[in-house]
């Protein structure tokens, strides 16, 4: 039986079939932007949240707060701060916008600290409103604050004055105001609520009564500040979700509403109440009332009334809600918060088929979807019942061949332009596209809840992307293995410990991933000793060996097919690969000049296979040049490598890791044309190649003609022939089928979970 939420299911009295729209919660994991996305989905709206989970407060709780909507099919997380993110790509014309995003928070906005307030309570708050008005939002809901009024005569009156007392109170006025003449003077629609003390189920640990059940639960002193005579107008979460939705609705643009009338009781008749839910007696530390706290609040609800959202629970049962999450929460129970009921699609644990999903930035070439297919390819060959999804960035994805019954989840596309240095594909920003991958990552691991979540190379995805859905998976999937893979080499041992070390990336992997695989041969290259693991990470990584593409995994394709010409007696047959084609231009172009200089010593046929990352410019100049060297074929890419590399004499490439792997899986003679900048990871490998005896180095960067050293090591290859069995069995080439097995064995066992 499914365990009984710790609350009450959140009743928003919608009208009768509420026109449906597309919903945009800035805050929407905070305390109440989440109860508001969660009543949007009820009602069968589409919702997009943006949220920079700032650490105004520990952002475990705003994890939390989250959780169920992530998993839903009708919601998008957009994790990014609003001073950086480009709204305006993320909205639609027609979309309603509820904008609770902010500094909460009346003590903290003094002192220099108010720059902060200012810049997510004013600043943020422009950026929302200009990118409203450019995309032409039907509505702005605005939630400002019962802050605006400071000390002014009860009830507070919207039309009367507004005199703040806190800097705080400051800040949320200035955003009304901008607010208001958005809508005087360009018509933008904006409906601004001011909130009066809103408590219930996820309020924010700083806040008052979330302070005085914690300590009353555990004993410890409470702290009052004034004498406790002090009234104010508390207002139940789920009333303020009322008003929000009425807002939207029905609300009168440039007509302020106070949301409040709930309950107007003195702050010591509250605790005197929470005494009586809790059990115990509260010990009270009376303290001055601080600068900025308003003496009384209380709202006049007239326009509230007319809105059809007057608040309808009261102090007692509210606060009989809160101490109930608070309490659950203390004793580890179900403590959501949420009000609302499983997210379609939600997957029971029990009886089910084991599921993993594999993740690959693919901000560069082919290496990580390629690596990942195999990966795939290798499960389903041992567990075809298994559930494989993988989400890329990967442009190509659906042009590769996937095993059947792998499911794709596809990433923004964005494309590698220097060290760190990201651009999308398509003419957007890059922090719109970094927060709807970070949000996909985030979702797609929460709905499918998989036993195993495999990460190919980057430890936090690119720019940080990885880095919620790693918390989500330790603190909402403590079944989930979370495991990292990693190349037989990454770089230069100095380089990757300085980056790692600048980037907290060692403490990352510690926390966040049950364990390391390595897909290589630690008697070649010690990952975890050039790289600096500690003692404890080290004990968590192991060496797989290297993964071959299998030959099932894609059309298989005769030789004589592959290549144009019949073979003559004679002839060889010359493969110049370029992996994903994205760098591969030079040295295309100089093994393009090799093969023509060669005329008079081979004959045969050359075939180039450009790759379906080549720009089209570079792609026209590798096209150019071989219409003007006899017997070559250009292939723009192919999806039958294999059946390529198969029907080879020679084999010429950079130096990819799946590149070298199947020229040497399929005992060929290499020649390796490594990038050496900007990072080392290719040259490296092709050096530890060409010492086993697998492959002949030619170097494109350095002295002299780089054409005639590729020549020269061409014929050396070629007069070599094959590796010799006692080279070639110095690879261990069966990492596929060692990944695929112990990936299996986790879906069949649940270790510990992650020291934290």
């Amino acid at each position: 039986m499914r365990q009984r939420e710790v609350n009450t299911r959140l009743s928003t009295r919608p009208a009768a079939d509420p026109p449906l729209y597309r919903a945009i919660v800035t805050g929407a994991a905070g305390f109440i932007g989440s109860h508001l996305v969660e009543a949007l989905l009820e009602q069968g709206h589409e919702v997009v949240g943006v949220d920079a989970f700032t650490p105004s407060y520990p952002s475990v709780f705003k994890r939390a707060n989250i959780a169920w909507a992530s998993a839903h099919p009708r919601f998008d997380l957009l994790p990014a701060d609003l001073n950086e993110l480009a709204l305006d790509e993320v909205l639609c014309p027609g979309d309603v916008i509820f904008h609770l995003a902010g500094r909460a928070g009346v003590r903290a906005s003094w002192g220099q600290d108010f720059v902060d307030y200012s810049r997510a309570n004013v600043e943020a708050t422009q950026r929302v409103l200009e990118a409203a008005l450019k995309r032409q939002a039907a509505r702005v809901v605005l939630a400002s604050s019962s802050s605006v009024y400071g000390d002014a005569p009860l009830p507070m009156q919207e039309d009367g004055p507004l005199l703040p007392v806190s800097p705080y109170g400051v800040s949320k006025l200035t955003a009304e105001l901008l607010g208001r003449v958005y809508w005087k003077a360009l018509g933008l629609p904006i409906v601004a609520l001011r909130l009066f003390t809103v408590y219930g189920p996820r309020q924010r640990p700083d806040m008052a009564f979330h302070g005085f059940i914690d300590a009353i639960a555990h004993g410890q002193r409470v702290v009052l500040f004034g004498d406790g005579s002090q009234r104010r107008d508390f207002t139940f979460v789920s009333d303020i979700v009322t008003a929000l939705l009425a807002a939207a609705a029905r609300g009168e643009p440039g007509i302020p509403v106070n949301v409040g009338g709930g309950s107007s009781v003195t702050v010591a008749e509250t605790i005197a109440i929470i005494e009586r839910l809790v059990g115990r007696k509260a010990f009270i530390e009376q303290r001055p009332a601080p600068p900025g706290d308003a003496r009384d609040t209380q709202a006049s609800t007239d326009r509230l009334e007319t809105l059809g959202a007057l608040p309808r629970v009261g102090i007692e049962e509210g606060l009989a809600h809160q101490v109930e999450w608070q309490l659950a929460r203390v004793r580890g129970h179900n403590a959501s918060g949420t009000m609302a009921p499983s997210p379609p699609g939600e997957r029971v644990s029990e009886g089910r088929a084991a599921h993993v999903l594999l993740y690959s930035h693919d901000t560069y070439g082919l290496g990580h979807l390629r690596r990942n297919t195999t990966i795939a390819h290798g499960l389903r060959q041992r567990a075809p019942q298994l559930h494989i999804t993988l989400l890329t960035g990967s442009p190509v994805a659906d042009q590769w061949p996937l095993p059947e019954g792998v499911s794709l989840v596809h990433l923004p596309p964005v494309v590698k332009v220097g060290p760190d240095e990201y651009q999308p594909i398509e003419p957007r920003s890059l922090s719109a596209v970094r927060a709807e991958r970070a949000g996909i990552i985030a979702s797609t691991l929460l709905r499918l809840r998989p036993d195993v979540f495999l990460v190919d190379h980057a430890p936090l995805g690119m720019k940080g992307e990885l880095a919620l859905a790693l918390q989500m998976a330790r603190e909402k999937l403590p079944s989930t293995r979370v495991v990292l893979g990693l190349r037989d080499i990454l770089d230069a041992s100095e380089v990757v410990r300085t980056a790692w070390e600048a980037q907290g990336l060692y403490a990352t992997i510690e926390n966040s991933y049950d364990q390391v695989l390595v897909y290589g041969s630690r008697e070649l290259f010690d990952v975890a000793h050039e790289y600096g693991f500690p003692e404890s990470l080290v004990r968590r990584t192991r060496f797989t060996g290297y993964i071959a593409k299998d030959r099932g995994l894609e059309p298989a394709v005769r030789g004589r097919e592959a290549w144009s010409r019949a073979r003559r007696a004679g002839d060889r047959r010359i493969l110049l690969m370029a992996g994903g084609g994205g760098d591969a231009a030079p040295m295309l172009l100089a093994a393009l000049d090799a093969w023509e200089s060669l005329r008079h010593l081979l004959f045969g046929e050359a075939v180039v296979v450009m790759g379906p990352l080549m720009s089209p410019t570079d792609r026209a100049a590798v096209e150019r040049r071989a219409h003007q060297v006899s017997n070559v074929q250009v292939i723009g890419s192919s999806t039958t490598v294999l059946s390529l590399v198969a029907a080879a004499d020679l084999v010429v490439s950079m130096g990819g890791y799946n590149s070298v792997v199947e020229a040497i899986t399929a005992r060929k003679p290499l020649v390796i044309c490594p990038r050496a900048a900007p990072r080392r990871e290719q040259l490296m490998r092709a050096e530890i190649m060409a010492g086993l005896g697998l492959a002949r180095v030619a170097r494109l960067d350095g002295d002299g003609d780089a054409a005639a050293r590729i020549a020269d090591a061409m014929i050396a290859a070629l007069k070599a022939g094959p590796p010799s069995t006692p080279a070639w069995g110095t690879i261990d080439l069966r990492g596929a089928e060692r990944v695929a097995d112990f990936l299996l064995g986790m879906t069949q066992r649940i270790s510990e979970p992650v020291a934290a």
